[in-house]
């Protein structure tokens, strides 16, 4: 049973007539917050009616999910969220590793004035949000309050920020909604988020770099080990 809240975001429909790309980057949104689970069905039946408009646009919509790997589309199946395979979270994590670790090391030499002070702005709203949490676990980040997009935008490389923003970040968010964490991760995130980004005030970056890293490898270690215990 869904809840609430879900089940609102599900049932809300817009008032005009949507063009395919507001349903794209609806459903994209939806799949990231965990609205739509891994192998859950999206019909074009039903976004049609949720958006008001014909099934050309959602067609054409879905296409495009398809195209950055976060549905399927097979024939006389339809539409659904990815699954991902051990094999491929493997790998996602793998290069979100090499992705982020140079990004930190950028940020923390290049990051500006407002840069850091976003950082430490969402680091603060996060800690309020978490602290909200009875399992004291990080609430969904959009990409706007995501601590580590932060850092990539502010490592002034626009070739990681555009891989991450529009190849992988999603996928990562279906990782997480697919294998939950691990209980108190929220906290001992929080502290290790909180260390890299001293480390990146400090301009240190071969610091704010091993940081970064170490930090992946405990996240990821939570995701895997759920994985296996799945199995």
């Amino acid at each position: 049973m869904c809840s609430l809240t879900v089940c609102c975001d599900r049932l809300r429909c817009v008032s005009k007539m949507a063009s395919s790309l507001e349903i794209y980057n609806q459903i994209s949104t939806d799949i990231a917050r965990g609205v739509f689970q891994s192998n859950e069905k999206i019909t074009e039946q039903a976004m049609a009616e949720r958006f008001n408009t014909s099934r050309g646009p959602v067609r054409e919509a879905l296409r495009r999910l398809e195209s950055k790997s976060l549905i399927t589309l097979e024939p006389n199946v339809g539409a659904r969220v990815i699954s991902f395979a051990p094999g491929q979270i493997a790998n996602l994590l793998e290069v979100r590793t090499i992705l982020e670790c140079q990004a930190t090391r950028n940020a923390a030499l290049h990051a500006t004035p407002d840069d850091i002070a976003k950082i430490q702005s969402l680091l603060n709203d996060h800690r309020t949000t978490m602290l909200g949490n009875d399992n004291g676990a990080y609430a969904y980040q959009s990409n706007n309050t995501d601590f580590h997009l932060a850092i990539i935008r502010a490592s002034k490389n626009h070739y990681i920020e555009s891989i991450m923003m529009n190849e992988l970040y999603v996928q990562l968010q279906i990782c997480r909604n697919q294998h939950k964490q691990t209980a108190g991760r929220g906290e001992q995130a929080y502290q290790e988020h909180q260390k890299i980004f001293d480390a990146i005030v400090d301009r240190d970056a071969d610091m704010a770099e091993l940081l970064m890293k170490r930090h992946l490898q405990a996240s990821h270690q939570g995701i895997l080990s759920l994985l296996h215990q799945a199995e």
